[in-house]
């Protein structure tokens, strides 16, 4: 499950940067992480897709922002919205049908 965990992070980053390198100056998105050390030790997402997205984000020129603290996701396209509150990767390995998410259109 952990494996797994990290290649559908690494696949979401790889997604986020390609949309960034396809579409300089405009691109509506907004993205926010939380990128302090210890949300990592946690389970919380993966040190290299965090590279991954600063890199392509210099590259576009885009605002990567930052919050600390921050654990809930919102993605809003067209006309469907989805919220979620990540598992950390130690408690999805215990408890792998919670997915935490909720869509709404």
């Amino acid at each position: 499950m952990r494996r797994k965990a990290k290649k559908d992070t690494e696949d979401v980053a790889a997604a986020v940067a390609e949309r960034m390198k396809g579409h300089p100056g405009a691109l509506s998105l907004t993205v926010i992480l939380d990128a302090d050390p210890a949300v990592y030790r946690l389970g919380y997402g993966d040190m290299g897709s965090l590279i991954v997205l600063r890199d392509a984000a210099k590259a576009a020129n885009f605002d990567l922002r930052a919050q600390d603290g921050i654990r809930i996701g919102i993605v809003i396209s067209d006309a469907v919205t989805m919220i979620y509150s990540p598992v950390p990767r130690y408690i999805a390995a215990v408890s792998p049908s919670d997915k935490g998410a909720f869509t709404g259109r």
